[in-house]
């Protein structure tokens, strides 16, 4: 008995380093909605200066910007009911009120009865990931701008060999005629 306290000690320890050090924003979320526990790149990334300061919120309300709370809640409803909840694209809002956007990842955390106690959720931050695409989207659209006016350019260059042609008989028949 002793020696399975202790196995069961040294693997809650390893969690809880796992937790701690994940390059991503990671919860525990209790099943009415409360932030049960953070780690401190969630905190920092959210400009809070303790995981204290988030414990025991809605995580709703906390961490998710407005306009993306609705989302949140249908999302948090359906992880209820037992759903798994892979890569849900939201916005959360730091405390100074900036918004990041993340992917979304739940999975529940079940006691040895099998019986679910709280979800460990994180987000990955793909902010930088969705403003570069943004920039290659634009960079796409003015490389096909400028593709289009070289058409248009060798068309009316094109157009306008044709036409200097085209007078230059009518010019040299008129030279003549006269």
């Amino acid at each position: 008995r002793r020696r399975a306290e202790e196995m069961l000690l040294a693997e809650r320890l390893k969690f809880e380093r796992y937790f701690e050090n994940i390059p991503l924003m990671a919860y525990n979320i209790s099943f009415d909605g409360r932030i049960a526990d953070c780690n401190m790149v969630a905190a920092r990334t959210l400009g809070y200066d303790s995981k204290a300061e988030l414990l025991g919120e809605s995580a709703i309300s906390t961490l998710y910007a407005p306009e993306c709370q609705k989302e949140a809640k249908q999302i948090f409803e359906k992880w209820k009911k037992g759903d798994r909840i892979r890569n849900e694209e939201l916005k959360v809002i730091t405390k100074q009120r900036k918004i990041i956007d993340v992917l979304l990842n739940v999975e529940t955390v079940l006691d040895h009865k099998g019986t679910p106690i709280h979800s460990i959720s994180t987000h990955l931050d793909i902010t930088e990931r969705k403003r570069a695409h943004g920039e290659s989207q634009k960079l796409q659209n003015r490389f096909r701008q400028a593709k289009r006016m070289e058409a248009i350019a060798t068309l009316t260059g094109g157009i306008a060999h044709d036409y200097n042609n085209f007078l230059s008989v009518i010019m040299g028949n008129l030279f003549m005629a006269i």
